[in-house]
C-alpha cells in the first residue's frame, strides 16, 4: 500500500454488492477460484494483519479499486476452451 491509499471496506451491504459486481464478479482470479480476498474482507477487520490489502481506496477522490483485479477476456475474445 503506498500514501495515495487507505485500506478500505465497503460501510454497508448494498456498498458491498456495488464494489463485488464491478470488482470480484468481473475478476479472472475469482472466476478460476485463485482468490479468497472477498471472504478475507468479509471476516477480518481493517487493522487485522489478514485484512486483504488489495482492497484500497484512492485518498484523493474516495473511488475504491482491488489492486489484485485481473480482467476477464470479452465474450468476443473467448475461445471454446474458455467456456
Amino acid at each position: 500500500m503506498n500514501q495515495m491509499t487507505e485500506p478500505y471496506r465497503p460501510s454497508d451491504p448494498y456498498d458491498r454488492k456495488l464494489f463485488t459486481s464491478r470488482f470480484c464478479e468481473r475478476c479472472l482470479r475469482d472466476k478460476c477460484g485463485e482468490c479468497g480476498i472477498e471472504t478475507d474482507a468479509q471476516f477480518f477487520d481493517v487493522g487485522d494483519r489478514h485484512y486483504p490489502a488489495a482492497w484500497v481506496q484512492d485518498v484523493g477522490t474516495g473511488h475504491p479499486r482491488c489492486t489484485a483485479f485481473v480482467a476477464e477476456a470479452p465474450p468476443a475474445e473467448r475461445t471454446f476452451l474458455d467456456v
